[in-house]
């Protein structure tokens, strides 16, 4: 990509979020965090065009499981709201990717010791899931699981 001066595009951003996850599947946080990195700052540079801003969205929440994994939630959390803010903006919470998204928020918030928020979060998600019929799903059911 470098070559054909590709890089810094929406198929240069994917690469090194693909990259990113290979990264974090081997177990090495820093590196697919730094990969993650490269790719939101050509995400932010490209601002809303082609489904980008999605794909910004499902970045950060791969920066907030990988921030979660390395025990920084407040980075987490960070990182998640924003993925929040893109999904209101476009209205497109109401999906099953802002299903996930509170799950996530959920599953952090309980990791600080918030239950109040992680259960709050986890209702959300579970109204997410309602709205979308996805709750008599594997992945609803983990959420039920989640919620006790």
């Amino acid at each position: 990509r470098k070559a054909t001066k590709t890089v810094e595009t929406a198929p240069g951003a994917l690469m090194f979020t693909e990259m990113g996850a290979v990264r974090r599947a081997c177990g090495d946080l820093d590196g697919a965090l730094g990969l993650y990195t490269k790719a939101k700052r050509i995400r932010e540079r490209l601002g809303r065009g082609d489904g980008n801003f999605a794909d910004l969205a499902a970045l950060l929440m791969r920066i907030g499981v990988a921030k979660h994994l390395r025990d920084d939630t407040d980075g987490a959390l960070v990182a998640y709201e924003q993925a929040r803010q893109i999904y209101q903006a476009t209205g497109t919470m109401k999906s099953v990717d802002g299903a996930r998204l509170m799950r996530n928020i959920g599953i952090t918030k309980c990791a600080r010791g918030d239950l109040d928020g992680q259960l709050e979060a986890y209702s959300e998600a579970c109204d997410l899931r309602r709205h979308t019929s996805t709750l008599r799903t594997p992945d609803g059911a983990l959420l039920l699981l989640n919620l006790g």
